[in-house]
């Protein structure tokens, strides 16, 4: 199946100064191209990104916070079933820690 991840947008950032995203799927970095793109609460960003993924199986992406000082933080995790073509859907971040205060959404098509 090929999964395509459309955008994600950020309801609330985790630190107060916004965050600078990338994603990782299966152990990889996907998104994007440099090392990280910066989002404030309420902001939206476009990823087109598409993969070929297992069918019919649960798949995770990581959204990691990037830190030049020190290491990166994985801010969570999106899961989603590939077993419906079409969209957009959506798919809530899955907080990494307790107490966390990220909140993300990530939308995405199955083809």
């Amino acid at each position: 199946m090929k999964l395509r991840l459309v955008s994600i947008k950020c309801n609330v950032n985790d630190e107060s100064d916004g965050d600078e995203i990338y994603l990782k799927y299966d152990g990889h970095k996907i998104w994007p191209h440099g090392l990280f793109k910066s989002i404030k609460m309420n902001e939206e960003l476009e990823i087109d990104v598409t993969l070929d993924v297992p069918d019919d199986e649960y798949v995770t992406f990581e959204l990691w916070d990037y830190d030049l000082l020190s290491r990166n933080d994985l801010l969570g995790s999106f899961t989603m079933r590939t077993n419906e073509k079409g969209g957009p859907f959506q798919t809530s971040l899955k907080m990494e820690r307790l107490g966390d205060t990220a909140s993300y959404l990530l939308t995405w098509e199955g083809n």
